[in-house]
């Protein structure tokens, strides 16, 4: 993960913006790929619960 940023709505609800990255080895090659991930976060009764994720 690079990249983070917070950004609170209210104060049970956040959204969580970054740079999702992901390696793996190919052939014997290390690959890194990489894409973009915002996650909603919202507070409840029970704790904070993730409402919704979006990858590009």
């Amino acid at each position: 993960m690079v990249r983070s940023h917070l950004r609170w709505l209210n104060d049970d609800v956040v959204v969580l913006s970054y740079v999702r990255l992901t390696q793996k080895v190919i052939n014997g090659s290390a690959i890194t790929t990489r894409c973009c991930e915002t996650r909603l976060w919202q507070l409840d009764s029970d704790g904070w619960r993730q409402m919704h994720v979006h990858r590009s």
